[in-house]
């Protein structure tokens, strides 16, 4: 079988993708065949996770390299491809039942957020998953709070929250980050508006104005109340 498989790549008929798998095409592979690639390449116990299981998910982001794949912590992949990075995992990993092996949505939103390469990327993927309802905040929460040793838990957590409070994007969460450290309360929603650039939203928030005097020039609040003539 392997020197058929040879003979038809030497002869163009099939392209290999990785030492392990071949793609019974003369053509470049897809993404989506790499993904299935990847796995098949890594062994029966490997799918993918992280970033690279939201995309066959169905997660409207780019898809990034190396790809993503764990596998249980016994198995040994030989002859990687540097487009692949594998983690190995000693707890029963989680699958979808359908499509190609990878982790349920949930726990691929929690890994993308804790292997991505600045918080800021990290705060991207989980709100645009929350967006896109590959995942609910409550299963996301639930599933951050039965993993202690999570990587960036604690964003993550108020990331959640502040999504379901009504931030869903980075400038609401950085708008709101700026009113916490000002210590001024954000409104309780946005408002919708109509400026020169088209429909969009526009987020107040509450400035405490400043002490008004009184006609002494003292503050109203520290002002001692007036005498009054009794008849």
């Amino acid at each position: 079988m392997r020197r058929a498989m040879q003979r038809a790549r030497a002869s163009g008929v099939w392209t290999r993708v990785t030492p392990r798998v071949y793609l019974a095409a003369p053509c470049r592979p897809t993404e989506r065949q790499r993904l299935w690639a990847a796995v098949l390449h890594c062994g029966p116990t490997a799918c993918l996770a992280g970033r690279s299981a939201l995309f066959a998910e169905g997660w409207r982001g780019t898809l990034q390299w190396p790809l993503q794949v764990i596998t249980s912590e016994s198995t040994r992949v030989h002859r990687r491809p540097a487009w692949i990075q594998v983690h190995r995992s000693r707890l029963q990993i989680p699958q979808q039942v359908s499509g190609i092996p990878r982790v349920n949505a949930t726990l691929a939103v929690v890994q993308a957020g804790g292997w991505a390469r600045t918080p800021r990327e990290a705060m991207f993927v989980v709100l645009s998953s929350l967006q896109q309802e590959v995942t609910k905040p409550k299963r996301l929460r639930q599933e951050l709070l039965g993993r202690p040793q999570a990587a960036r838990r604690a964003l993550l957590l108020e990331l959640v929250d502040e999504y379901s409070s009504g931030v869903s994007s980075l400038n609401e969460h950085e708008f709101a980050q700026i009113c916490r450290k000002a210590r001024i309360a954000p409104a309780d929603s946005p408002v919708p508006a109509q400026g020169l650039q088209g429909k969009g939203q526009v987020h107040r928030c509450r400035i405490p104005g400043p002490r008004r005097p009184n006609h002494h020039g003292r503050d109203r609040r520290n002002a001692a109340p007036r005498p009054r003539e009794l008849d």
